[in-house]
């Protein structure tokens, strides 16, 4: 579960990168947020798949 935290640090990571590149494509940086929630999203259900294998 991604609570506010996650996604504020995900955020601040974006426009962190965003702010520092020389290209400032405000799209392409709203593709690579949505891609890193994703694979925040995909690890937390593997990490909760990993718990129900284990008991």
């Amino acid at each position: 579960m991604l609570n506010r935290r996650h996604l504020r640090i995900k955020a601040m990571q974006n426009i962190f990168a965003w702010h520092t590149t020389e290209k400032k494509d405000t799209v392409s940086s709203q593709k690579i947020l949505m891609k890193s929630i994703d694979e925040v999203n995909q690890m937390y259900i593997s990490m909760l798949a990993l718990i129900v294998d284990v008991t």
